[in-house]
């Protein structure tokens, strides 16, 4: 009643005050400069990497069509990409100035600003390098090397931004819990929201934003841009932030949730995190529901009862559990000789079928193609509160959203 006593555009500002600052503050250490790489990792390996790219074999899974190379949407042949690659290496390596970096005679800048560059650069050769799949590491190196030869042929900033991009997606990995998968989205969210915020792809301008504000909402790769640029764009810190804010909302940070969910991975993830952490009435029945399920398959294999027997119990403990153990009745005194193996088989279906119920309980029923079209918003909410992406109050408007 109070979320709809407010006008709605109050009502948004009301739910942008509940975004909690702490799901972006716990991610600072995305912008700590990265620590000194393995021994022998140099840029001049990036030049391995370009002549490796496959530009004649068609049948090749990573096959570059020399003929569709672009650079800002403008034509490019390979010669001219090398040269630009080529170029890019020296001016790191050397500490060249030119357009977007400290003047020639100031060292001490110079040095400041390629430092983070060329340190981040190599943990991305050295990740491209300890690649286990050599599919995957070529595609990986073409890509390195493609994206440094085109950031080659433009100014400093250039540099800085592709850098950054190719850090963010291939080094920075953590452990794929369900906790970081959300925050990893969050993160790379925030930064689509400060290029949206810049509006524009000018990469002057882009930098400056990150400089402004990037360190504040920890928007991966502000690390990378504290150096002052001679050509920023003029514009103050707390227009930047207004600008940010625009597209840093509730309904954007809870739209990309809602999406994401939907992925298959992302919803199994979801279904295994919720099943051991929903601390609600319906998951806490059915966590006791399937648990007693276990308790009494435990009991009919301390009972002695054969295979057959025990699958058919469980088939028919509890209409509503939808436990199905499938078997071969002429197989299955075979198969399961032991009580390990009888109980792994029917825990399985156990599982499955508390999984299922649970899922029910995150996802709308409406199916398209066996495929959940959306996740229940309420649901969402208590998730996104349980990560500390949004503030508790916000669970008092989750049926009026």
């Amino acid at each position: 009643a109070v979320y709809r006593a407010f006008e709605p555009s109050k009502q948004k500002v009301l739910l942008n005050c509940l975004i909690n600052p702490h799901h972006y503050r716990s991610r600072a250490f995305l912008n700590v400069l990265p620590s000194k790489v393995s021994d022998g990792i140099t840029l001049n390996i990036l030049l391995d990497f370009f002549n490796l790219i496959n530009f004649e074999n068609k049948d090749d899974p990573n096959y570059v069509d020399p003929t569709t190379l672009e650079d800002d949407s403008s034509p490019i042949d390979v010669a001219t990409l090398k040269e630009h690659l080529e170029k890019l290496i020296k001016h790191i390596t050397q500490r060249i100035a030119f357009v977007a970096t400290p003047k020639k005679e100031d060292t001490k800048g110079l040095e400041a600003y390629y430092k983070p560059i060329e340190t981040t650069l190599c943990h991305v050769i050295d990740k491209v390098i300890k690649e286990v799949d050599p599919i995957k590491k070529q595609k990986l190196a073409t890509k390195v090397a493609l994206d440094l030869a085109r950031a080659g042929g433009h100014c400093g900033d250039r540099y800085i931004s592709t850098t950054e991009n190719l850090f963010s997606e291939i080094v920075q990995e953590r452990p794929q819990t369900f906790e970081e998968k959300i925050y990893q989205v969050l993160d790379k969210a925030r930064r689509h929201f400060l290029y949206q915020a810049a509006g524009s792809n000018y990469t002057h301008m882009i930098t400056t934003y990150f400089r402004h504000i990037g360190e504040k909402f920890s928007i991966p790769g502000a690390y990378l841009c504290t150096y002052n640029d001679p050509f920023a764009m003029p514009i103050p810190k707390t227009y930047a932030k207004q600008q940010f804010l625009k597209h840093f909302t509730f309904e954007n940070i809870f739209s990309c949730i809602c999406q994401e969910l939907l992925e298959r991975d992302t919803k199994d993830m979801f279904i295994d995190w919720a099943k051991e952490t929903f601390d609600t009435k319906e998951f806490n029945e059915l966590r006791q529901r399937y648990k007693k399920a276990e308790e009494f398959l435990d009991f009919v294999i301390d009972a002695k009862s054969s295979p057959q027997r025990i699958f058919e119990l469980m088939n028919h403990w509890d209409p509503e559990s939808d436990i199905e153990v499938y078997y071969n009745p002429q197989t299955v005194a075979e198969n399961y000789k032991d009580s390990d193996s009888i109980r792994k088989k029917a825990l399985q279906s156990i599982h499955a079928a508390r999984d299922g119920k649970m899922g029910q309980l995150l996802f709308d029923e409406e199916l398209v193609g066996g495929i959940h079209q959306a996740v229940k918003k309420e649901i969402v909410l208590r998730m996104l509160v349980q990560l500390k992406v949004f503030h508790p109050h916000i669970l008092g408007f989750g049926k009026e959203l």
